[in-house]
């Protein structure tokens, strides 16, 4: 078995049908599709039970989060390599091919994600998403507090995944932050250039929602890493979930610099979500609040000056 495509699915009816022939039309045929139905609530166990191709490996399970139903899906794995996808989002057929492809050539290379596009959750697209190509340029976005991965494109290795020892637990919402850090000490990443994969932006999306909190523990991260640079290891296995809070409460000085630019982005994040949904109303809301918050941002003019464009310029025609 040369690949394990690994999702995990909670409440995701309105999409995961998509999802899943998605991967399931891939012009590499030499997968297993593993998909852990994470205690939906919807109709997501009727739509994933409905499919009948061999490759897929279905598991219906009560409610566990979804850092403990990925690591559960690695452990099942049998791939060479492990590659992930969202079960709001699409992969492009050649996508899996053309990573096998370039992980075959580069052996150097433990992981690779590729370019993506964003589309409405309607699946308008919306732009193309460029991220970082090489591995210093990956890992100089990390320092810099981005995520250079699209997490939901990536494949790995799978002897370096289970080495690293999957995604950490007690990190939820930077798990895959966490993992390119631990990763990234000791193997070489990279992305494709090509957008192969079509990530779906909505406003209640978990990016969204808990920007300011994603943020906050990215510090954690940053924290971590550093120890294990001076130290050889961290201290997460020690720390209480009490620890972690008081970390997370004192880790940003509330009138640092780095607070408020901390924030604007948060803000601008959420504005750059509700533009790409045509929510121009809410969108110039929290754009307003983000430059008031840090108004040194280019990217933030920038986005003021397209809504101005969108309010100008009539629409053709409406999301479907």
């Amino acid at each position: 078995m040369k690949v394990s495509v690994v999702m995990s699915v909670y409440n995701a009816d309105r999409y995961v049908k998509g999802s899943v022939e998605s991967i399931l039309g891939q012009t590499f045929s030499d997968l297993e599709f593993i998909i852990i139905n994470d205690g939906s609530t919807d109709g997501s166990g009727e739509i994933l039970s409905s499919f009948h191709d061999p490759r897929i490996k279905l598991i219906h399970q009560k409610n566990q989060g979804l850092i403990r139903s990925l690591n559960t899906g690695v452990r099942m794995a049998r791939g060479e390599y492990i590659a992930r996808q969202d079960a709001d989002d699409l992969s492009l057929p050649e996508r899996i091919e053309k990573q096998v492809a370039f992980l075959d050539t580069h052996k150097n290379v433990a992981l690779v994600g590729t370019a993506s596009v964003h589309m409405t959750e309607y699946g308008k697209d919306v732009k193309v998403y460029r991220l970082p190509l090489s591995d210093e340029e990956i890992k100089k976005a990390l320092i810099n507090n981005d995520i250079p991965i699209n997490h939901g494109s990536m494949m790995c290795r799978r002897k370096v995944l289970e080495e690293a020892g999957c995604y950490r637990e007690k990190l939820d919402l930077v798990e895959d932050y966490d993992l390119y850090f631990r990763i990234g000490e000791n193997h070489v990443m990279a992305n494709l250039e090509e957008p192969l994969y079509k990530s779906r932006v909505h406003s209640s999306s978990v990016c969204a929602v808990n920007r300011f909190e994603i943020n906050r523990r990215y510090e954690l991260v940053r924290k971590l890493a550093e120890e294990r640079r001076v130290k050889g290891k961290d201290s997460l296995a020690d720390m209480t979930e009490a620890d972690i809070d008081k970390f997370l409460k004192t880790g940003l000085p509330v009138w640092s610099f780095d607070k408020r630019r901390t924030l604007a982005r948060n803000r601008l994040f959420l504005a750059e979500g509700l533009y790409l949904t045509r929510s121009f109303t809410g969108a110039l809301s929290k754009l307003g609040l983000s430059i008031m918050t840090w108004p040194f941002s280019l990217r933030a003019w920038v986005l003021l000056l397209k809504l101005f464009v969108a309010w100008a310029v009539p629409q053709k025609s409406k999301d479907a």
